[in-house]
């Protein structure tokens, strides 16, 4: 995998098992694939920021302000302890929909960023949970 390999960013996401199936009681997060740009796309970033304790969950809205091939670019409010958690989107087909991964932040001025939801990511994240869950329904939504 590139991020193993060579730490490339676009690749930076992964798989937790938790060991239950935890998403049979609190629903699951779908996964929407923006094609093309997101720019000025209202987004939400949520988790558990380590300078609120890392207990308790918290959201920040913000916009993609870049779009790369496999990088948005955000001005979400974050801290560490946010790696992993999900920037997402309201969508009916899908509810909330994460369209990346949160894994870098920076200091302001300068945004923050996580690998967009690719084909390719879409296809990690369903053959992993296909295994664990031995279910392997994603809501999936192409934005054209």
């Amino acid at each position: 995998m590139p991020w193993y390999d060579n730490g490339d960013s676009g690749y930076d996401y992964g798989v937790y098992d938790l060991g239950c199936r935890i998403g049979y009681q609190t629903g699951n997060l779908g996964m929407k694939m923006i094609l093309g740009s997101a720019n000025g796309t209202y987004e939400a970033l949520t988790g558990y920021p380590s300078d609120k304790g890392g207990t308790t969950m918290w959201s920040a809205g913000g916009t993609v302000q870049e779009s790369q091939a496999r990088l948005f670019f955000y001005d979400n409010d974050m801290m560490s302890g946010q790696s992993g958690a999900p920037v997402w989107v309201t969508d009916p087909a899908c509810n909330p929909c994460a369209i990346a991964v949160n894994a870098q932040e920076y200091a302001p001025p300068t945004l923050n960023s996580g690998p967009r939801i690719t084909l390719e990511a879409f296809n990690f994240f369903l053959v992993r949970r296909e295994f664990i869950a031995q279910l392997a329904y994603l809501p999936l939504c192409l934005n054209e």
